[in-house]
């Protein structure tokens, strides 16, 4: 999984030559050669989760550009009503690396290996995170 961030976001309604207080805005940077930009969650004995149902697991946190970040999977997930069964993995932020005035972007893609049929599975996505 690989993501791209920013953290703010400037205020489109105010002109640059405006006197009142302007909100500090950092724009995104490009990460550098020694900085983390995938996290590689491996699973040992997927299929033992699906026996177990027990809904929802987590990763550990790992941080990407200065935010924590971790990932939910719940192997037999169901949308509400349908009785057929998936698998769901979700990125979500450790709230508490972030201070409560933080707009927090992302871009993210999921790299997933199916080690029963040998098929890689990829998924890309955004998340906009107001804190």
């Amino acid at each position: 999984m690989g993501a791209s961030l920013s953290r703010g976001r400037p205020n489109k309604g105010q002109s640059k030559k405006s006197k009142g207080a302007v909100a500090p805005v950092a724009w995104p940077v490009p990460p550098s050669p020694m900085q983390q930009t995938t996290f590689k969650w491996r699973i040992d004995g997927f299929s033992s989760l699906l026996d177990k149902d027990e809904g929802w697991i987590q990763s550990s946190v790992f941080e990407i550009s200065g935010i924590n970040w971790y990932l939910k999977l719940n192997p037999r997930d169901r949308k509400s009503g349908d009785k057929s069964e998936y698998v769901s993995l979700r990125l979500r932020l450790d709230d508490c690396s972030l201070r409560s005035d933080t707009v927090v972007e992302s871009s993210f893609k999921f790299l997933i290996y199916d080690q029963s049929y040998g098929k890689h599975y990829e998924h890309q996505g955004s998340l906009v995170n107001y804190s």
